[in-house]
């Protein structure tokens, strides 16, 4: 499920207890794999926001996107 106000969205993530990371903690192991994509994200337990400025271009959410979904594969494989 995801919500949008403005240009803040944010979505839920359905995460098995087998694929969460062995210490529990997913929001930080989400927030670093982000970091390593170039990416600054605020995840909150399962919760990931996105906070881009109004004038932000397709191209560049487009990038957000595909990031972000790299990071979270690479925290759940």
């Amino acid at each position: 499920a995801h919500r949008q106000a403005g240009t803040i969205v944010a979505f839920d993530l359905d995460v098995p207890d087998a694929r969460r990371p062995a210490d529990g903690r997913l929001s930080l192991a989400i927030r670093e794999a982000a970091l390593r994509h170039g990416l600054l994200l605020r995840p909150l337990a399962e919760t990931v926001y996105w906070m881009p400025p109004l004038a932000t271009d397709e191209t560049t959410l487009d990038a957000l996107v595909d990031r972000t979904c790299q990071a979270i594969a690479d925290v759940l494989g």
